[in-house]
């Protein structure tokens, strides 16, 4: 199982690549209308919700964690 600094580290990662798709369609919506490619437009958009939904389920892991120690600790506890 990985540690939380792990899970943290993970998420630092997704959240540059995000910056890095944010930035590539910035620079694409600022060119002329005839230049901007609509198939990259719709890549980038796709990539940035895979990469939104990772981040969304890594973060749910780490308020998972607090919790799933909880249930451990007491069924130990109860044995």
């Amino acid at each position: 199982m990985r540690t939380e600094a792990d899970i943290r580290q993970r998420m630092a990662e997704i959240r540059g690549n995000l910056s890095i798709i944010e930035e590539k369609a910035k620079i694409e919506m600022a060119q002329y209308v005839g230049d901007i490619s609509i198939r990259k437009i719709h890549f980038l958009f796709q990539e940035k919700k895979v990469w939104e939904y990772a981040l969304n389920q890594l973060e749910w892991i780490l308020e998972e964690i607090p919790h799933h120690h909880s249930i451990h600790q007491a069924l130990q506890h109860e044995q």
